[in-house]
């Protein structure tokens, strides 16, 4: 600072006070920033993201035993995510005991399910199905019976077989929501016929479909 300077502020107070007053905020901004940020917040975040993370049921009904496969491809994936996973075939399943969730724990169930001769669902997964079938069409059964589950289904099946293709899986997401069960993934369609399949293939179909739903969804 010259001296004409030092003597102009000298002469003016309230100038003077003015400096002074902006070397004071300029030193308190500067602390601040060199004040280390607490880490307390994100901590706090970080752990209730995991405990809000659903665990992961996969449930399967198959003839030739893809739809099996599938399940436990998913739950090997599901487990790289962190996931807790459990997987079980629907012909051990009892169907109200298995789609009524109580758990105070979230969880989303994930239903593979072939498609089989005349539309018909494999014969592990036939009473499940048919469960499912009379529970929507009894007026005796409140419509909001599975309003607590949360689903996903990827149906297996064949184009070659017209009408019939994937019939199963479409009417089991169809019977779920009906019975007010929430979908959290659009419904996916296997297809064995490669010349229509949307991938080039039902294994395909199904990966493309699995890593939407992981990345989607958890």
């Amino acid at each position: 600072m010259s001296w004409n300077s030092l003597v102009l502020l000298q002469g003016s107070p309230v100038l003077l006070g003015c400096t002074v007053l902006v070397l004071v905020l300029a030193t308190l901004w500067i602390t601040s920033l060199l004040r280390p940020r607490k880490a307390r917040s994100t901590i706090q975040k970080r752990s209730k993201g995991e405990a809000d993370t659903p665990d992961v049921r996969v449930f399967y009904g198959t003839q030739t035993g893809t739809a099996k496969r599938f399940a436990e491809r998913l739950i090997q994936d599901a487990r790289k995510f962190g996931l807790t996973c459990s997987i079980a075939d629907l012909k051990d399943c009892e169907p109200e005991e298995t789609l009524t969730i109580q758990d105070s724990k979230p969880c989303v169930c994930i239903f593979l399910l072939s498609t089989y001769e005349g539309g018909n669902p494999p014969e592990a997964a036939a009473w499940f199905c048919r469960w499912l079938s009379e529970s929507v069409a009894d007026c005796r059964v409140s419509k909001c019976l599975l309003q607590n589950l949360r689903f996903a289904v990827f149906a297996l099946g064949d184009s070659l077989y017209g009408r019939s293709f994937n019939e199963c899986g479409r009417s089991l997401h169809l019977w779920l929501r009906a019975l007010s069960a929430k979908a959290v993934y659009p419904l996916g369609l296997g297809d064995q016929n490669v010349t229509q399949s949307k991938n080039g293939g039902i294994e395909e179909d199904f990966l493309s479909w699995e890593s939407g739903l992981l990345s989607d969804v958890f």
